[in-house]
């Protein structure tokens, strides 16, 4: 990847630093999203409903998704990031982060519920990493995925 933007690109228009790194980020995105892998579920849960009765649902797991996107990210400049945090209102949330190598990054933070344990909140933190890294990179797209 280019650290600065080619006399090529200067040509074509008028890009400012901040421009070009975002050009960037969404060129690699656009490559990536073109050619997504998909994603088996390969993991089964049950849940008890209240009124007794359960149901199932297969997903993919978050080792089974990064395993399957991460390389392809990398090769294109790409890396997702996230983290459980207070954010500046005192908010127990999950920060994500998906950044290009020239610099340019979109982010954003998904509000964790409260849970009553170490194990209900761990599970709480994993299930929205898998989920943001799907959503901010387009793989949850036509059902591939059980989230």
């Amino acid at each position: 990847m280019a650290d600065q933007p080619t006399a090529a690109e200067h040509a074509l228009a008028p890009f400012d630093d901040k421009m070009w790194r975002l050009v960037k980020l969404h060129e690699a995105l656009a490559k990536l999203q073109a050619d997504l892998p998909e994603i088996k579920k390969s993991e089964r849960a049950e849940v008890e409903m209240k009124s007794g009765a359960t149901f199932e649902y297969s997903y993919a797991n978050l080792a089974g998704v990064t395993r399957e996107i991460m390389p392809r990210m990398g090769a294109l400049g790409l890396s997702f990031t996230s983290r459980p945090t207070l954010n500046r209102e005192g908010k127990f949330v999950l920060a994500y982060e998906l950044r290009h190598s020239a610099g340019a990054m979109i982010a954003g933070e998904y509000a964790l519920p409260a849970r009553s344990g170490p194990q209900q909140t761990g599970s709480g933190i994993t299930y929205a990493r898998r989920y943001w890294l799907c959503a901010v990179t387009g793989i949850v797209k036509g059902g591939l995925i059980g989230l």
